[in-house]
């Protein structure tokens, strides 16, 4: 879903809603000491999705608030990192 201006496209609420969503619960899951490297896979996947699909829409400053956030910052940054290149962001597991 998205919202289709003159010269602009923005990502729709319900995909903003649920990616904010996928972060908490990978928090959630992750909140043990040493997580599986599948399900950490699975989560990295997960949000890489999630990015793949924004990257389309004018959603930089949306996905840099959500992933690095100094409230909240995601677990999954102890097991891997955000890569940014020219604008477009991926999860690396480690």
């Amino acid at each position: 879903g998205a919202y289709i201006l003159p010269h602009r496209t923005y990502i729709g609420r319900r995909v903003k809603k649920k990616f904010s969503q996928v972060i908490f619960a990978s928090n959630a899951a992750l909140k043990e000491d040493h997580p599986d490297r599948k399900k950490v896979r699975r989560l990295g996947s997960s949000i890489n999705s999630y990015l793949g699909i924004m990257r389309h829409y004018r959603t930089y400053r949306l996905r840099r608030q959500l992933l690095l956030n100094p409230l909240h910052p995601p677990k999954l940054l102890k097991h891997g990192y955000i890569r940014v290149k020219s604008r477009v962001m991926t999860f690396v597991a480690l």
